[in-house]
């Protein structure tokens, strides 16, 4: 390991995000990667960081290989002179060159995602906001129990979703340590069946009671999980849940963007789960210069020809393209193309 490569990160990573560095301790300590952390430097100095992490994506039912882009920062007297552009060029670049189909990141603030956007990005992740106020009475359903949530049941849920991120048992472990460093905890909802329905994660403050996350279909279910979250820090606090955005609503909020890193293989897994899609699709990207084609998809299989001899029926930049894909089933229709909405949730930011 490059003890010296670590060392600056962390200094940067400390400089950079200071309110917790108990936290911070913990992140270098158990979940950093040196092969995750990619670098910009200056005459020996590391000037811009980021982290490049590794996690599976579910696409069109089949597992992708996803890069979450975490922890982007610049030395305070070295900004504004494009080395993070720089950096997220070459990042983006080096996703490809590891067989990420996708990245994605999650904004540290509002004007991020213009920026963002010039580098390909899209937004295309959402998440649906519910308030109840302190007095609200959750029903609590005969026949289901909570009870400490374990990864066969975490991982069973998550893979109940279409189009999503999936956590690792590490990844798991790191969630569980993240919840409980902020006060918070996670609860796993059982049916008489002894079957895992829910689960939810949730932490608090002064204000709220924030749920983070929850998984699962069944309403009743998810409603004894957000009773037993309620009951766990025994306050009169009021409740904001975060849940999956599949349509569109007035509780929906932007969250995060993605970005399409390797286009062939995309198209390739899109065609072999939609065997009825016929589409001559050309491409533009100004940064994986591998991207420039035009796809051809039809029957089930998905071939790269730029011969000229066909007319793309939709000809559009990375960006569009990501757009269309992880769109709501309307936009889809327009373009003859299966779509839905991606989610990402529970990442260590």
């Amino acid at each position: 390991m490059n003890n010296d490569k670590k060392r600056q990160i962390k200094r940067l990573f400390d400089f950079s995000f200071p309110s917790d560095r108990v936290w911070n301790d913990w992140f270098f300590n158990e979940v950093y990667k040196e092969d995750e952390a990619l670098t910009l430097e200056v005459e020996g100095k590391i000037v811009s960081s980021l982290f490049l992490q590794g996690y599976k994506f579910k696409f069109h039912n089949r597992e992708t290989d996803f890069g979450y882009i975490s922890g982007v920062m610049t030395d305070s007297h070295e900004r504004h002179k494009g080395y993070m552009g720089t950096l997220l060029t070459q990042s983006i670049n080096e996703a490809y060159r590891r067989g990420f189909t996708f990245v994605g990141l999650i904004p540290a603030s509002r004007h991020l995602y213009f920026y963002y956007d010039t580098f390909g990005f899209a937004t295309v992740v959402y998440r649906n906001v519910e308030r109840f106020m302190s007095n609200h009475l959750f029903a609590l359903t005969e026949g289901y129990r909570a009870e400490a949530p374990d990864f066969e049941s975490f991982r069973t849920l998550e893979q109940q979703r279409e189009t999503t991120i999936l956590h690792s048992e590490d990844d798991f472990e790191n969630i569980l340590h993240d919840i409980e460093h902020d006060g918070g905890t996670a609860i796993a909802i059982k049916n008489h069946d002894n079957q895992c329905v829910a689960m939810g994660f949730a932490t608090t403050d002064s204000n709220q009671i924030l749920v983070k996350e929850l998984l699962g279909s069944d309403k009743d279910a998810i409603e004894s999980a957000l009773g037993a979250l309620k009951d766990f820090f025994s306050t009169e606090l009021p409740m904001t849940v975060y849940r999956q955005a599949i349509g569109t609503s007035p509780a929906m909020r932007t969250y995060a963007m993605m970005r399409i890193v390797n286009v062939g293989t995309t198209l390739d897994a899109l065609a072999a789960n939609n065997p009825d899609v016929s589409q001559i699709i050309k491409v533009k990207d100004s940064i994986v210069k591998e991207n420039n084609n035009t796809y051809i998809i039809d029957k089930g299989k998905c071939i790269v020809d730029n011969s000229g001899k066909h007319k793309p029926t939709l000809d559009v930049s990375i960006d569009v393209l990501t757009k269309i894909l992880f769109s709501t089933p309307q936009i889809g229709n327009i373009f003859a193309l299966p779509t839905s909405r991606p989610t990402i949730s529970l990442m260590l930011d």
